[in-house]
């Protein structure tokens, strides 16, 4: 359940190579899919400075919807292991400021949150099945390494109070250029019900000419852990996203 999302660090990348000569107002719409053995999903996002540029301090504007489909082992009545699959979607709204200087960033947002959940067999004792509302807070954080020219370390993490769900990520990368990064990865994503963790590498920002946008492509890697649950296996996942 841990996706590879629109990672935070990239629009630090973004800012480095955002044009002056364009309008006050830039956006980002990025999509992926990803998955392991014991779950897949698909994202789409959509970030806007809605009264600058992304190298600029200033409000921003972010949505995320997440389908999501994963297994998780627990014990039900006469099964102590029972196999749970939950299927469903959570779509996050938030509005923020960011502090830019450079490729070191802070984003800091706050909104709302929905999500909807079916589960099989039935879980009496879990509480994703069915449609939840919660508030949703998330920070995102770059900073370049002045100690080892090249890198930087990215962070995200988004917090869901109601529903009592954390996603967190952090990626140290090194710039191959033009904003190209590569480097290791690790997530976690945690609910009542589930623990999922990731580690691996990814390579992000790899930038495409396209029309008067510009295209960057991204993917990454890894071996996926459940502690109380499956074996540690595979994870991969790609993304994509256009800025305006």
């Amino acid at each position: 359940m841990v996706g590879s999302r629109f990672p935070g660090g990239f629009l630090a990348s973004l800012a480095l190579f955002s044009t002056r000569d364009v309008a006050a107002l830039e956006s980002y719409v990025a999509a992926g899919v990803g998955g392991s053995f014991t779950d897949a999903h698909a994202w789409q996002s959509a970030t806007v400075t809605p009264f600058g540029r992304f190298d600029e301090s200033g409000p921003v504007l972010r949505v995320l919807l997440t389908q999501v489909r994963f297994r998780y082992k627990t014990a039900l009545p006469g099964d102590p292991s029972a196999e749970i699959e939950a299927q469903g979607w959570v779509g996050d709204g938030e509005a923020g400021w960011q502090w830019v200087d450079g490729i070191n960033r802070l984003a800091l947002f706050a909104g709302g949150a929905a999500r909807q959940y079916d589960l099989t067999p039935d879980d009496p004792g879990s509480d994703l099945e069915g449609f939840h509302w919660s508030a949703s807070f998330t920070a995102q954080a770059t900073a370049a390494l002045p100690q080892a020219p090249g890198w930087a370390v990215s962070g995200e993490a988004t917090y869901r109070p109601q529903v009592s769900e954390l996603w967190a990520q952090a990626r140290p990368g090194f710039d191959l250029g033009d904003g190209f990064r590569i480097g290791p990865e690790a997530a976690v994503n945690w609910g009542e019900d589930y623990l999922f963790i990731r580690a691996g590498a990814f390579a992000s920002g790899y930038k495409l000419r396209f029309t008067s946008a510009e295209l960057y492509l991204g993917g990454s890697a890894g071996i996926s852990f459940e502690p109380d649950g499956f074996a540690p296996g595979p994870y991969g996942g790609l993304w994509l996203g256009v800025k305006f």
